[in-house]
């Protein structure tokens, strides 16, 4: 599947979607905004950051759980270990409430993996990923994602 990254109006009218959904929640009623009209796309980096592990989703569901993991992985890769590690076990207990030790462990492990190759190939962005949307489009999915500056 592919991930479209082209820049289009439709795009902006998906982010502007997207900032009005995050202005109406009160995480972030107080928090700037703001839509990145140039430079490189955080969509784009995180494309980037997932390419590795795009021939393993061949579902839908497995491109949101892949989209979702490494977003919170790109997230808990930008604090110090041990709110990584609280991180980790949060998403551990949420995403896998009703899974058994294995699939748990294994979580973690991609979990790590991905915070790995965050602080590896991609150190130097230190933009936060506040929300996301991964949506169909004509051929593969279209991304979009809204982060600090």
């Amino acid at each position: 599947m592919k991930y479209r990254i082209k820049r289009r109006n439709q795009d902006r009218a998906k982010l502007e979607k997207l900032k009005s959904k995050l202005l109406a929640s009160d995480d972030f009623k107080d928090q700037p905004i703001v839509l990145r009209s140039g430079g490189e796309k955080m969509s784009e980096v995180l494309i980037k950051f997932i390419e590795p592990y795009l021939k393993d989703a061949t579902t839908s569901k497995a491109h949101q759980t892949l989209v979702a993991l490494a977003a919170m992985a790109w997230n808990a890769a930008l604090f110090d270990e041990t709110e990584q590690q609280n991180l980790l076990n949060l998403a551990a207990e949420e995403l896998l409430a009703t899974a058994n030790k294995d699939m748990k462990n294994d979580l973690v492990s991609l979990l790590t993996e991905l915070i790995q190759r965050k602080q590896r190939y991609f150190a130097d962005n230190k933009r936060l990923i506040v929300s996301y949307d991964l949506s169909p489009a004509e051929e593969g999915y279209h991304l979009s994602v809204a982060s600090t500056e």
